[in-house]
């Protein structure tokens, strides 16, 4: 990318570094017979469990974050059979976190709805309103499915706080952490997610098709895949069964899952080209200190803060730097006055240029 251009999507999708792309043109023409992804699925599990001090043994690779929250849906399914509650998202929430939960909803005869909690007003908080709706209400909350920060403006919650209310009264926390991964910090044994997912194309600078997926220990022997395949069984002695190599028995194929979080991985996985560019990427993310992100971005932010302030529009009180959003019924006039039909111009610090 030329240094002309400020790229500002990267809660969108992230532009690949020219090493990421390179390691997926090496791996389209490398030979079939050398295309091997097991190596690159094992070091991604590690680096991202590293990233949310977990467990390599708790990752599952999955197509997406709406993959990993309809298997929380599905599996949860059974273990809140014939309760009646509540499943507690935000207002405008990332809609790949609320669809699985929809869809429970309704196919539940009556006994569980959604909870929508609205946007905090300029006086409160997400976590404070989130945690009002978690004590009180007629019908106790079964699920919260709830983001670090809300990917439409940044604000941020207290994971910490809420996971506290969620123990007392025995509901699940789902974490979809796709905007906070690789660039706020996420410590999951501070709040003990059912389930976190991360799409990999935003903050963690892969390509798209993937979703890196923590689930607690606890619930994996008794939570089921979505899809059936052979890399997530095992036979006596093995490690995992292949299919190509061990044959069908007399009662069909194997049915014991291997013990850790890859019996949750999709059919579709290894790709032996989006983890070996995943792989090139997360090793760049992880080189960065998160907390120094935030501080550097905080200082690069300050000019669009006070020109919000400047001009009497809303931000939120609490919220994180590499995302922030700016509400107000008077913005079109403002782009009017200025002549402009798109988002207002940020001014920024002067730098260096560079020749072409």
């Amino acid at each position: 990318m030329s240094r002309k251009i400020v790229y500002m999507n990267n809660a969108g999708q992230a532009q690949l570094d020219q090493s990421v792309v390179a390691a997926g043109i090496a791996c389209v023409q490398k030979p079939a017979w050398e295309m091997d992804a097991e190596e690159d699925a094992k070091i991604v599990r590690t680096l991202f469990a590293q990233m949310i001090h977990a467990s390599p043994t708790n990752i599952a690779i999955m197509p997406s974050t709406a993959f990993a929250i309809t298997l929380a849906a599905h599996n949860l399914k059974f273990q809140l059979e014939g309760q009646k509650g509540r499943i507690l998202v935000l207002q405008d929430q990332m809609c790949s976190a609320v669809y699985p939960w929809e869809h429970l909803c309704s196919r539940s005869g009556g006994y569980l709805e959604l909870d929508i909690v609205s946007y905090p007003s300029a006086s409160t908080t997400w976590t404070e309103k989130v945690i009002t709706h978690l004590k009180n209400g007629q019908d106790k909350i079964l699920v919260a499915c709830l983001p670090p920060l809300h990917w439409a403006d940044g604000a941020l919650l207290d994971l910490v706080e809420i996971s506290k209310i969620c123990r007392d009264i025995g509901a699940f926390l789902v974490v979809d952490a796709t905007q906070a991964v690789g660039v706020y910090p996420c410590d999951i044994s501070l709040f003990s997610p059912a389930l976190l997912a991360c799409s990999v194309h935003k903050w963690l600078r892969g390509p798209s098709g993937a979703s890196l997926v923590y689930i607690d220990p606890k619930l994996q022997n008794t939570w089921e895949p979505l899809d059936q395949h052979g890399r997530s069984r095992k036979v006596a002695g093995m490690a995992i069964w292949n299919a190509a190599k061990d044959g069908m028995g007399p009662q069909g194929y194997p049915q014991e899952f291997v013990t850790d979080a890859r019996r949750f991985d999709s059919g579709g996985k290894p790709s032996p080209f989006l983890l070996p560019m995943l792989r090139k990427s997360m090793l760049k993310v992880i080189e960065v200190d998160i907390e120094k992100i935030q501080s550097l971005l905080k200082d690069r932010m300050m000019p669009l803060l006070d020109w919000a302030d400047k001009h009497e529009l809303w931000t939120p009180s609490v919220h994180a730097y590499h995302l922030i959003g700016i509400r107000a019924n008077t913005m079109y006039i403002l782009l009017s006055d200025a002549g402009r039909f798109g988002f207002p111009r940020i001014s920024t610090p002067p730098r260096k240029t560079y020749k072409n």
